[in-house]
């Protein structure tokens, strides 16, 4: 109602207790955008929901970290990155090997900005532990799955 009469297209960000997000139910992201969809979605002043963004905690539950599993080794790892600024982490070789292309297109794909390195490595441990905690949740949008592989 702010707005008038325009319309909006949003893409909600938000920070999940990850920790409890499983006890929710993996589908919940997609309701609640169905939800928002549903109610704000017409009228006219409209807010056409693009995606919800789960934004990356800074820090991972304690008892997550502490595990003698490999996710508790994979969250060390990643907070030490974090910690870091991402300084210790050079994916030019990976990409150079693994990536076709010219060195032109290599030199884009590698992004050493500490605010871009910092955010790669969120979403990085973002979809690591959602992999390493068996997709219990799947927290990014583009892999997310509900009840099967997203088509």
């Amino acid at each position: 109602s702010e707005n008038g009469t325009r319309h909006l297209i949003v893409q909600w960000r938000i920070e999940m207790d990850l920790e409890n997000a499983n006890q929710v139910g993996p589908a919940a992201i997609e309701e609640i955008l169905s939800w928002v969809r549903r109610e704000y979605g017409h009228g006219a002043c409209c807010v056409w929901s693009t995606d919800i963004e789960v934004i990356s905690p800074k820090e991972f539950p304690k008892k997550w970290q502490e595990e003698d599993t490999i996710l508790g080794d994979f969250l060390r790892t990643a907070t030490d990155g974090r910690k870091s600024l991402g300084k210790n982490i050079n994916l030019k070789p990976i990409i150079e090997s693994e990536t076709p292309g010219s060195p032109m297109w290599h030199s884009l794909l590698v992004n050493e900005e500490p605010a871009a390195l910092n955010a790669m490595l969120d979403r990085s441990t973002l979809l690591g532990v959602d992999m390493l905690r068996g997709h219990k949740v799947d927290l990014l949008a583009p892999t997310r799955r509900f009840g099967g592989i997203k088509s």
